[in-house]
């Protein structure tokens, strides 16, 4: 059992040690709960049970904390500091998947819409040329993401630079309807 007990005793301080970092010494193993006296009949205690189920055997672990070992730690035990704990390691993780995402390249495109031509009309193209979409003025353009419309978005300018205000996103099931078909055949392949 005092391996065990040792193991035990290490889990524990593990688990407290998102919290604050403890360490547990002069533990002893009593097997006898008549014998253990961890704090007076009239004190507040915190008391914590376990079932243990083996293979051979099973049965109750109870952790008893008296309420005056738990006083100088009860400012990290309310839920507004684990709630805040949440939010910073929210944080974190979301910081570094931005760093992640920082490394990704990926190809974007904005189609403001469309045009039907043939080859040799496309050939024959020049400098001023006007070219009549299928969209209205004010029309959602459409980002991809690689070949998958990923967003709805509104053309637009950021001091000369012409830019895009993503507005809202395309869901996986309406992607079709935002592609053509040679795109369609082309997503089906990846």
């Amino acid at each position: 059992m005092g391996k065990v007990v040792t193991r035990t005793l290490t889990d524990l301080e593990a688990t407290w040690d998102q919290l604050l970092k403890i360490q547990v010494s002069d533990a002893e193993l009593e097997v006898n709960p008549e014998f253990m006296q961890v704090a007076a009949p009239s004190d507040t205690v915190v008391q914590i049970a376990f079932e243990i189920n083996s293979q051979h055997a099973s049965g109750l672990v109870n952790l008893c904390y008296p309420y005056f070992t738990l006083e100088p730690v009860m400012a990290y035990l309310n839920v507004q500091t684990w709630a805040s704990r949440d939010r910073g390691k929210r944080e974190s993780t979301k910081g570094e998947r931005m760093e992640q995402l920082d490394r990704v390249f990926a190809p974007i495109h904005v189609e403001l819409g469309r045009v039907d031509i043939s080859i040799g009309d496309a050939m024959n193209l020049k400098a001023g040329d006007i070219l009549r979409l299928d969209t209205v003025v004010g029309a959602d353009a459409i980002v991809f993401v690689g070949a998958r419309p990923k967003f709805r978005a509104q053309p637009g300018l950021v001091g000369k630079r012409r830019a895009v205000i993503l507005a809202d996103p395309i869901m996986k099931a309406d992607e079709t309807i935002y592609m053509t078909d040679v795109q369609k055949t082309d997503t089906m392949e990846l």
